[in-house]
């Protein structure tokens, strides 16, 4: 009889001692996967400035697999980063876009991510960067204030530029004031001014992330298109060291004058006609030409006159 219960004691005591050990087994396994795969930082990087980065890092082991959830504005955003990340390393994950968060540009959200299966978390406080990442010039220039007067058949270069060269870039502008064939560049494009009018040209820069399609606007320029005509005036009436009376004819327009166009210079001295040049006997006709200027010098005048 002293056997027997003997012999039930040893065995309630190993059973005992099996559980035991089960459960302290499943206690560390969970204590070790808690504690090596963690979330180093958060933030936004200039690769991928439309979207939160979340740097996850492991400690003792590598990890496969590991999801985790961002929360800004209200907003949860789980994902799995499907790789291995391995033993004492970190990798760089990037969230949805900013659009799914709905979080605006300027303004500052508290960001938590979390690893699964954790009770911690990191979280950081976040300012959403302006989403005008891209510049946009011009040849002519315009002024500080954005403004760019130019006439019709004038040519304009408009170069844009962005932070991020995976950027696809669209030259946009409004309006039948401008027409941009030729491509320079990847950046640039010449443009040549056909009507008046006025036009805003920006330079748009199309991104599609995992959510939708993001677009990085540049700068506006303020385009204003006028007539091109000629425009003829005296620009000068002098006399030079011989005492000839010197008249200078400019084109201040922007359009040559025809050069069959049928026309005379009149000089009237002390309101005497006294000079009458028709253009077509001239040996100098610079002055039909947009820009330039010729010179007329009919006689040596003393005294005083009018």
């Amino acid at each position: 009889m002293k056997h027997s219960i003997f012999k039930k004691l040893s065995i309630g005591f190993v059973s005992l001692v099996c559980t035991s050990l089960l459960l302290l087994s499943v206690q560390f396994i969970h204590a070790d996967t808690a504690e090596n795969v963690y979330i180093n930082d958060i933030g936004v990087d200039s690769a991928y400035p439309s979207a939160f980065f979340v740097q996850i890092c492991t400690r003792d082991a590598q990890a496969t697999g590991v999801g985790f959830t961002t929360t800004a504005n209200g907003v949860n955003n789980t994902l799995t980063y499907a790789p291995t990340i391995i033993a004492g390393d970190c990798e760089k994950v990037y969230t949805w876009g900013f659009s799914y968060f709905g979080v605006e540009a300027g303004k500052t959200y508290s960001v938590v991510v979390q690893v699964t299966g954790s009770s911690t978390n990191y979280s950081e406080s976040i300012i959403i960067p302006a989403t005008q990442s891209a510049t946009l010039t011009s040849s002519p220039s315009a002024d500080s204030s954005g403004n760019l007067a130019v006439k019709v058949g004038d040519s304009i270069t408009f170069t844009g530029s962005s932070a991020t060269d995976s950027y696809s870039p669209v030259i946009q502008y409004w309006g039948a004031v401008l027409t941009c064939p030729t491509s320079l560049s990847a950046t640039s494009f010449k443009c040549t001014a056909i009507a008046t009018g006025n036009s805003d040209v920006q330079m748009i820069y199309y991104y599609k992330d995992d959510y939708d399609t993001i677009a990085y606007k540049s700068n506006i320029i303020k385009l204003s298109v006028s007539d091109s005509k000629p425009d003829l005036k005296v620009s000068s009436v002098t006399l030079d060291s011989s005492n000839y009376l010197t008249i200078q004819i400019k084109n201040e327009g922007n359009k040559d004058v025809e050069s069959t166009t049928q026309g005379n210079t009149y000089i009237y001295i002390d309101d005497v006609l006294t000079w009458t040049y028709n253009w077509s006997t001239l040996s100098d006709k610079n002055f039909l030409k947009a820009g330039y200027t010729s010179t007329m010098q009919p006689q040596v005048l003393t005294g005083k006159h009018k």
